[in-house]
């Protein structure tokens, strides 16, 4: 059973704060950092409470850990060459444990005499353009390969581009879609995706009303390679014995996550 507690999610000025119980004196500090511009994780970036001493530096998921912070309100920095520093106040009771997500803005590279003409990228889809260019580890499927493909199916799509995914259709046209790769796929289980539209997580079998001609891009990425901002833990149900049973649903740590973005 997840504790109770106050999530805080940082995108550049905003920022949540994550409180569970912990043992042991003074707050543990767990801080997750990503790229705003794909949700890349950015590895290196410094941590550091300058008034208390404390700092660290995080891992190639993005992820540090700061340990025996004392109650009150302190300064968070963040910083990482290429990306402008971030900052925030933060309560910190003394005892528990403080999840911050940070989410750092590239700073852009002046280029001289190089002369550059691109097609605009439609606002919904600069987050998709962004990861595909990078080829930031998942699978793509363009506004053009759906046309070209000719499928009305959305089910039929994700079995031609996107290896390892099962769509299955449900009554009233609705879909749900599975990782035969997932946390629990050897075992021979199921392993549900969550599905975000234009950044916003989708009722559950709500991906099959989608029509393809609205779609302008769409984008798989396995666990491990999920982007920073679409984390989340996967949940199962449990037994009367506290066991897990079932599938994994809902989480892209398990199984994954699904982006599906809008044309315009």
């Amino acid at each position: 059973m997840r504790p109770a507690g106050i999530l805080l999610l940082l995108s550049a000025l905003c920022a949540p704060v994550h409180l569970v119980t912990a043992q042991g004196q003074g707050t543990v500090l767990l801080v997750r950092v990503g790229d705003e511009t794909d949700g890349a994780f950015v590895r290196g970036a410094m941590i550091l409470l300058p008034a208390l001493g404390l700092g660290a530096r995080t891992d190639s998921l993005g992820e540090a850990r700061v340990a025996g912070i004392p109650a009150g309100a302190h300064t968070v920095q963040v910083r990482r060459l290429g990306y402008a520093p971030m900052h925030l106040e933060a309560e910190f009771s003394g005892r528990d444990s403080t999840e911050i997500v940070f989410m750092l803005r590239p700073i852009p590279r002046e280029l001289t005499g190089v002369s550059v003409e691109e097609a605009r990228v439609p606002y919904t889809l600069r987050e998709f353009e962004a990861r595909r260019r990078r080829h930031v580890g998942g699978h793509f499927i363009t506004a053009d390969e759906i046309t070209r493909y000719g499928t009305r199916s959305l089910d039929a799509l994700f079995t031609r581009f996107v290896p390892g995914v099962d769509a299955v259709p449900e009554p009233e046209f609705r879909m749900k879609v599975y990782s035969r790769r997932g946390a629990n796929s050897i075992s021979g289980g199921k392993c549900q995706i969550p599905v975000y539209v234009d950044g916003v997580r989708l009722w559950d079998g709500d991906a099959g009303l989608l029509p393809l001609e609205w779609i302008g891009g769409i984008e798989f990425h396995p666990p491990g390679f999920v982007p920073v901002q679409y984390r989340e833990p996967a949940r199962r149900e449990l037994d009367s014995r506290g066991m897990g049973v079932g599938p994994y649903r809902g989480g892209s740590a398990a199984c994954g996550v699904l982006l599906i973005w809008s044309k315009s």
